[in-house]
């Protein structure tokens, strides 16, 4: 069928009418009846049992080919047969139902954690990382500079623009440097600030864009303890730019917070 399908064009019956085969007339018969063209007749409820036996069998016996929408039983011993019905510290007892509800489960070892966080940093900085469609993102032209840098949200969009307008900025790079830090439970993460920028008497100013109310969440605490003692030792200057500095009411340009900030 597959041979005649590559020589003809298409299926066993093209070029064909009700008229000149009698395949194709049953099948049209079957349509005008609502049965969806099938010739045959529909199956007795005793075929329909054996069909069912014979298919419960057969998954039970190959587990890997189960499909979602079968209902097969499980096997006698299959964990997933016990747990059925239970919650979860029902079945794994108190200690560890408590912490697969808050969702900790099996912990990766400390050095299978440092090994992702380093592989994620550099997709981020290399530009390979997925794209979060939740902000605005794309690539911008700054005009003075002479540099085309991707952002990752209409923050960093606003910053990107204001620091073209400023004379002084002599030099942008978008997630440029990687600053490791570790978490209270000892593993191992890499922190990439959003931009770095160097002004024209040599200054160079790590700036890291985030929204007020992000601020106090513990991670970024952590993050921004480790970029400021990364500045220090590299004779550089943190910065946190929120919406305060970015939309100033001065416009954030040469009289606003954002020049303050970078000639604190």
């Amino acid at each position: 069928m597959k041979d005649l399908k590559k020589k003809t064009g298409g299926g066993w019956n093209r070029g064909l009418t009700k008229e000149t085969d009698e395949r194709v007339a049953r099948n049209a018969a079957g349509i005008s009846k609502g049965t969806k063209g099938c010739k045959r007749k529909p199956h007795s409820e005793e075929r329909k049992a054996k069909i069912g036996t014979s298919m419960e069998k057969y998954y039970q016996e190959n587990p890997g080919k189960h499909k979602r929408e079968c209902s097969v039983p499980l096997k006698e011993g299959d964990h997933r047969r016990d747990r059925k019905g239970k919650t979860y510290e029902e079945y794994y007892g108190a200690d560890r139902g408590e912490k697969l509800r808050a969702g900790k489960r099996h912990p990766m070892a400390l050095e299978v954690r440092a090994r992702i966080a380093i592989s994620v940093s550099k997709r981020v900085m290399d530009g390979t990382l997925g794209i979060d469609k939740f902000y605005k993102n794309g690539w911008v032209v700054l005009d003075r500079l002479g540099i085309k840098v991707y952002y990752r949200s209409s923050y960093e969009l606003r910053a990107l623009l204001l620091l073209d307008s400023y004379s002084d900025v002599i030099k942008v790079s978008s997630e440029s440097i990687r600053i490791q830090y570790e978490k209270e439970d000892g593993s191992i993460h890499y922190y990439i600030p959003d931009l770095l920028v160097t002004i024209a008497d040599g200054s160079s100013y790590i700036i890291e864009i985030k929204p007020n109310y992000l601020l106090e969440e513990k991670n970024n605490q952590i993050k921004f303890e480790a970029a400021k003692k990364y500045a220090v030792k590299h004779n550089m200057v943190f910065l946190i730019w929120t919406e305060d500095i970015l939309f100033d009411e001065d416009g954030g340009m040469e009289n606003g917070l954002f020049v303050e900030s970078l000639s604190s």
